[in-house]
């Protein structure tokens, strides 16, 4: 169900969009242990068998959870060299990135189109709690510029087209923002004006994250993006919940035939 979200927006003002991407990573930091184990094994699962462990992880933002999963493996003895990329770079992500991270995560600082990913930028793909903002067309158009690339793609999502995912996160979200907001870092005055005498954060975050739930792709429509790309990859959709929470959780891993892998 397609809608506009603030963040897709190129004349989003930037002090606003750095304040939502920043709220977006706090809040995914806060309940984000259980997430990022998840996805360190899929992305292990990734790059397993292949020569390089580079990643390129579009719709960065801030940076998400992306580092932190780096991390997690690096720990494990698993290492992977992520590039964070988006559309609209953030020009402070790559000096929050803690001491442990940067051996493993750099930020692109130009603009990267996830459609039409540069040449330059080679590694496995990933997509994290960002393919929804792409309608079906330009979605398979990524898929297809992965296919086109050699490189296999895992696509995340933490969202869902439900009444049963929307209704809590619609409801809970404005307190959330309100209470997380003092300890949201950088610490920025605007941050504290916008959420509290003018609360336009909030609300610019609620209505994204509603548009993001009604905008999710569901298993089905995931695997028949993916078939519709040629090139006789395999496309494997899983729904699964979260461990030791009640969210659930949508993924999509993309692999090139096993006699083209690398």
């Amino acid at each position: 169900m397609q809608s506009v979200e603030l963040l897709d927006l190129p004349g989003l003002p930037r002090g606003l969009r750095t304040l939502m991407t920043e709220y977006l990573q706090a809040a995914e930091r806060l309940g984000g242990a259980r997430v990022v184990e998840l996805l360190a094994g899929k992305v292990e699962s990734l790059v397993s068998g292949r020569e390089s462990r580079e990643v390129v992880d579009l719709c960065s933002g801030s940076g998400g959870l992306t580092p932190a999963v780096a991390r997690r493996l690096a720990e494990a003895g698993k290492a992977v060299h992520v590039t964070l990329t988006d559309r609209f770079p953030d020009p402070g992500a790559a000096a929050r990135l803690s001491a442990e991270e940067r051996a493993v995560v750099r930020a692109c600082p130009d603009p990267v189109d996830a459609r039409a990913v540069p040449a330059a930028l080679r590694g496995a793909r990933t997509v994290f709690i960002g393919f929804h903002h792409f309608p079906a067309a330009a979605a398979r158009e990524v898929l297809a510029d992965a296919v086109r690339a050699g490189e296999p793609i895992l696509v995340f999502e933490a969202t869902e087209r439900s009444w049963a995912a929307l209704l809590p996160f619609a409801l809970a979200t404005p307190l959330l923002v309100w209470l997380l907001t003092p300890f949201v870092r950088p610490f920025r005055w605007s941050r504290l004006l916008f959420t509290y005498l003018l609360p336009i954060l909030p609300l610019a975050v609620v209505w994204d994250g509603v548009v993001s739930h009604l905008r999710t792709y569901t298993c089905d429509e995931l695997r028949a993006l993916g078939s519709g790309v040629d090139g006789g990859w395999s496309w494997e959709a899983r729904r699964e919940r979260i461990p030791g929470t009640p969210v659930f959780a949508t993924s999509l891993l993309g692999r090139p035939p096993a006699r083209e892998a690398t």
